[in-house]
């Protein structure tokens, strides 16, 4: 495979997603006529001499019909490509688990309150499996895409993190499989500059 820069990828990639969006009402509208034909020439029929069924395809009544279903056809791809447009971002968190840093803001007085009666510590897990993304190498531009979504969804989770401690709350980010260590290790830390009596 041939090495392209990003930019080209990109550019590619915009292109055959503007020619799928155009390509979709048309392979739509091929499928209602193809429905339609099936339709007409499995409904109707006739008797022959010899009591045989015989079936026969009006194309002038399926393309009568067929101009009828165009309007509606094309709604319904308007409809459908205007709930992706304002739903794809919705799609995308449903579908990769991601969490967004308002999610934070939205827990934060909560945490402050108990943060002000007792030493709270949030634990939060570390994605192995996004660490595994990261760390490797992109070789196409969908392992390029990959890899982006996971540092950015690492990043988050280190913002909320660098947040919270700025607010004066104790976190720790750790990876399931080391949780116990980790958290001993920060109690150790937490006892040794007197936070814990």
């Amino acid at each position: 495979m041939k090495y392209v820069g990003i930019q080209t990828q990109i550019s590619r990639n915009n292109t055959k997603t503007i020619l799928l969006l155009l390509l979709f009402p048309v392979i739509i509208l091929g499928m209602v006529w193809v429905f339609l034909a099936l339709l007409n020439y499995f409904g109707g029929g006739y008797y022959n001499q010899y009591g045989d069924m015989v079936n026969q395809l009006n194309v002038a009544e399926v393309n009568a019909i067929f101009l009828r279903t165009i309007p509606w056809v094309i709604i319904g791809v308007g409809l459908w490509f205007t709930f992706a447009y304002f739903s794809n971002a919705r799609m995308v968190k449903a579908a990769t688990g991601a969490r967004s840093l308002e999610r934070k803001d939205r827990q934060l007085p909560y945490l402050r309150q108990l943060n002000r009666r007792h030493r709270l510590l949030v634990v939060f897990f570390a994605d192995t499996d996004l660490a595994q993304v990261i760390a490797d190498p992109a070789e196409s531009a969908d392992d390029y895409a990959r890899r982006l979504a996971a540092e950015q969804m690492e990043y988050e989770k280190q913002m909320i993190v660098s947040h919270l401690s700025q607010q004066g709350i104790y976190s720790l980010l750790s990876a399931p499989q080391s949780l116990t260590v980790d958290v001993i290790n920060k109690y150790i830390d937490m006892k040794r500059i007197n936070i814990l009596s």
